[in-house]
């Protein structure tokens, strides 16, 4: 299931090569951010309630954060540089996003096996889901309207 994920993640990110427009580019990180949180938070409604199968739930968690991540990694950090004309490179900043991504993936393990609230593995999944997604949609709409607000700052 994840081969097809990744292609279609991969066809999606590849695609915005074709946005010249660094200032448009950076803020279309923004919206695929926001669908792949929307997605994950719907999916996992959708699934609680028994309207999604576990099958078809799982393909699309695995799309849903896969997605924003992979814009995050491969083309935020980029734009981003580009767009504010900062004279940098995206290495120091993908390792400090990686480092609290495998930060905050060692405090869920230890949380949920240290924890004495006793959670199922689906529940536990089900409730990270709900807030991870709720994160990205809060996080992708603030940060749109903060760059918003500091694309008034630069001098076209």
């Amino acid at each position: 299931s994840e081969l097809p994920i990744a292609l279609f993640v991969i066809l999606i990110i590849g695609s915005m090569i074709f946005i010249k427009n660094n200032k448009l580019a950076f803020f279309m990180n923004f919206y695929i951010l926001l669908l792949g949180g929307l997605l994950l938070l719907l999916s996992t409604i959708l699934f609680s309630n028994q309207l999604l199968s576990p099958t078809l739930w799982m393909v699309l968690v695995v799309f849903s954060m896969y997605l924003p991540y992979i814009a995050f990694h491969a083309l935020f950090f980029e734009r981003w540089i580009a767009y504010f004309k900062i004279k940098s490179n995206i290495g120091y900043l993908m390792y400090i996003v990686d480092a609290a991504g495998y930060l905050g993936s060692t405090f869920v393990l230890l949380f949920k096996n240290f924890s004495t609230i006793a959670y199922s593995w689906v529940d536990f999944f089900i409730l990270t889901a709900i807030v991870t997604s709720t994160f990205i949609i809060l996080l992708s709409i603030a940060n749109y309207f903060y760059f918003k607000n500091q694309d008034k700052l630069i001098p076209s």
